[in-house]
C-alpha cells in the first residue's frame, strides 16, 4: 500500500466516522444536540488520525529511502563491474535522504490539523444543511439525516489550500508530496552516483504516454553543466518546470550516462504514439477514480445506516468495473487493481 492509498483510506475513515455521528442518538431537539457534540466528533477524529500518524511516518520513510537504494541498484545492473564497485550508499547520501524524509513527514504532518479542521466543518455544515431541509419543508428528518450522509462523501476533506486558492484532497496531496519529494531523492541519488563516477551526462529515461512537456526530451542524452562537448544542456529542456523533466509527479529518471562505457537504454517515442498512450492512461485514471468513489460512497453509507443507498452504490461499483474491464479489453492495457481499492481497515 502506498502512502497515497493510507491517505485515501484514512479520508474515507474519518468520512466515515462524521456518519456514523449524524445518525446516531434520538432525534428530540437534533441541531441543538448535534452541534452539541462536536467536540466528541472532532476528539474522534483526532483520535484516528494520532493512530495514523505513524503509518505515515514510516510510510514516508520507505518510500523515501527505498526510492534511492531501488535507484542505486537499477543503476549498477546498468554498468561493468569495474564501474559498479564505484558506487556506495554514502554518508553523503544518506543526509540528504534522511532530511527529504523528514520534509515529507513535516508537510504531511502540517497537512493533519487542516484535515482534521475539514472533517468537523464537513459534520457542522451536513447538520445545518439537513436543519434548514427541515425548516423549509423540503423533507423529513428523517430523510434530510438520510440525504446529509449522502453528502459526507461528495464534500471531500481538504488537508492543504494552495496559493490559486484550490484545496487538496488527502490522496491527492499526500502523492504530490511523495512523488515529488521521492523525485528529489532519486535525482540527487542520481547526481552523487554521475560523481562518484565522474560523468556530467546524463540519459532521460522514457516511457509511452508520457506528458506532454516530457516527451519532447525522454530517452536522449544531456549534459547537466556543459562539461562534456557535443551534448546539448540539460537546462535546455524543461527540466526543473513544475510540469516538466523532474518536475512535480513526474516519472522519468536521470541516469548517469558514462561515454564509451553506458549503452544507451531508452529511447524517444513517437509524438502521435506517445500523445495517444497519454490519452488513454487519463481514461483509465478517471475509470480507476470511479471505482474507488463508489466504493467510497457504499462504505459511508453504510456507516450512516443507509444499507438501501449502500446497495444502489454497490451496483455503480460493478458497472463501472464492467466498464473498466471493457476498456482494458479494447486497448490492452494492463488493470491496476491497487488502484480500484479503498484501504480502510
Amino acid at each position: 500500500m502506498t502512502l497515497a492509498d493510507y491517505m485515501y483510506g484514512l479520508e474515507t475513515r474519518l468520512m466515515e466516522i462524521v456518519a456514523r455521528n449524524l445518525v446516531r442518538g434520538n432525534k428530540t431537539d437534533w441541531q441543538e444536540k448535534k452541534l452539541s457534540q462536536l467536540g466528541l466528533v472532532n476528539a474522534e477524529v483526532v483520535a484516528e488520525i494520532k493512530k495514523a500518524r505513524k503509518e505515515i511516518k514510516i510510510a514516508a520513510g520507505e518510500d523515501m529511502e527505498g526510492a534511492a537504494r531501488r535507484i542505486m541498484e537499477r543503476l549498477k545492473s546498468r554498468l561493468p563491474k569495474n564501474y559498479k564497485d564505484k558506487l556506495e550508499y554514502s554518508p553523503e547520501l544518506a543526509e540528504k535522504v534522511f532530511a527529504w524524509i523528514n520534509t515529507t513527514d513535516e508537510r504531511l504532518n502540517e497537512s493533519m490539523s487542516t484535515l482534521a479542521q475539514s472533517a468537523g466543518r464537513t459534520y457542522v455544515n451536513a447538520v445545518n444543511t439537513a436543519n434548514m431541509r427541515v425548516i423549509t419543508g423540503v423533507s423529513t428528518l428523517d430523510e434530510a439525516i438520510k440525504e446529509a450522509v449522502k453528502d459526507v462523501p461528495r464534500d471531500k476533506l481538504t488537508v492543504f489550500y494552495d496559493k490559486a486558492g484550490r484545496a487538496w484532497s488527502p490522496e491527492g496531496y499526500a502523492r504530490m508530496v511523495v512523488r515529488t519529494n521521492q523525485g528529489r531523492v532519486v535525482s540527487e541519488t542520481m547526481e552523487i552516483m554521475g560523481e562518484q563516477l565522474g560523468t556530467d551526462l546524463v540519459e532521460i529515461s522514457s516511457h509511452m504516454g508520457a506528458r506532454p512537456k516530457c516527451a519532447p526530451y525522454q530517452g536522449r542524452i544531456y549534459s547537466r553543466y556543459g562539461k562534456t562537448p557535443g551534448y546539448p544542456l540539460l537546462s535546455e529542456t524543461s527540466y526543473g518546470e513544475p510540469d516538466g523533466i523532474e518536475g512535480i509527479n513526474c516519472g522519468h529518471i536521470l541516469y548517469p550516462f558514462v561515454p564509451g562505457v553506458s549503452k544507451q537504454t531508452y529511447k524517444p517515442y513517437h509524438e502521435k504514439a506517445n500523445d495517444k498512450a497519454y490519452e488513454l492512461s487519463q481514461q483509465q485514471r478517471a475509470l480507476e477514480s470511479k471505482i474507488r468513489n463508489a466504493k467510497r460512497q457504499e462504505s459511508v453509507l453504510k456507516a450512516g445506516g443507509d444499507t438501501q443507498g449502500a446497495a444502489v452504490w454497490r451496483e455503480k461499483v460493478k458497472e463501472n468495473q464492467a466498464a473498466l474491464r471493457e476498456f482494458i479489453d479494447e486497448t490492452g492495457r494492463t488493470r491496476q487493481y491497487q488502484r480500484e481499492r479503498v484501504f480502510v481497515t
